[in-house]
């Protein structure tokens, strides 16, 4: 319990402890509990995360009705003998309908490519170099997927080349479909996935 005196009344009042949740706040020049606000509650829409093995193209379902989607991309391999690029698509949607903008380091040499803006049908997160032992990850956060207007995506992708070289990249992207998103695809450009996982969280 709290107990607080209060400028109008000028008396000391009780406030009895509030409830699960809830937050002290102040109403009417008062201390009172209320309900959290602001915060965003993200469930896994994948139980367990999706295996990414097999396959050129991996996808997660069942994510309509989510405004807020973060992707996350754990220890991904492509088996190609060629550089391979890890992409991202939305609904399936091979159109161009993906704008994007940004940076790819070579955290070798501190060299920077920077991407003028770019239309395309899929968004690059990272690239693999020729090499099995090549790793990736990234994370992707999208904002407005259960609306029909633009939706606005931020990744940060990263790799090793297998060699001891790593490259990261940093994207500012927009998916303007009209859509709202009800599945996300991994993709790679050469070859097929041989391990890693993608985990997709969903929030209203």
């Amino acid at each position: 319990d709290i107990e607080y005196r209060s400028s109008t009344a000028n008396t000391n009042t009780r406030l009895g402890i509030g409830t699960t949740g809830q937050v002290l706040t102040v109403a009417g020049g008062v201390p009172s509990w209320a309900t959290a606000g602001g915060s965003l509650n993200y469930t896994l829409a994948n139980a367990g995360g999706t295996t990414l093995s097999g396959a050129a193209t991996i996808t997660v379902s069942g994510l309509s009705g989510a405004n807020f989607i973060q992707i996350w991309v754990v220890g991904a391999r492509s088996n190609s003998a060629a550089n391979a690029i890890c992409r991202l698509r939305i609904n399936a949607d091979s159109g161009t309908n993906y704008d994007y903008i940004g940076n790819r380091f070579n955290m070798d040499t501190s060299g920077v490519t920077v991407s003028a803006v770019t239309a395309d049908d899929k968004i690059p997160l990272y690239t693999w170099g020729a090499n099995a032992a090549s790793n990736g990850y990234a994370v992707v956060n999208i904002q407005g997927g259960s609306s029909t207007g633009r939706k606005v995506i931020d990744s940060g992708g990263y790799s090793g080349d297998g060699w001891g070289g790593e490259f990261c990249n940093v994207l500012k992207a927009a998916y303007i479909g009209s859509s709202t998103i009800s599945s996300v695809s991994l993709l790679t450009s050469a070859g097929s996935f041989t391990q890693g996982t993608i985990y997709v969280y969903t929030s209203a």
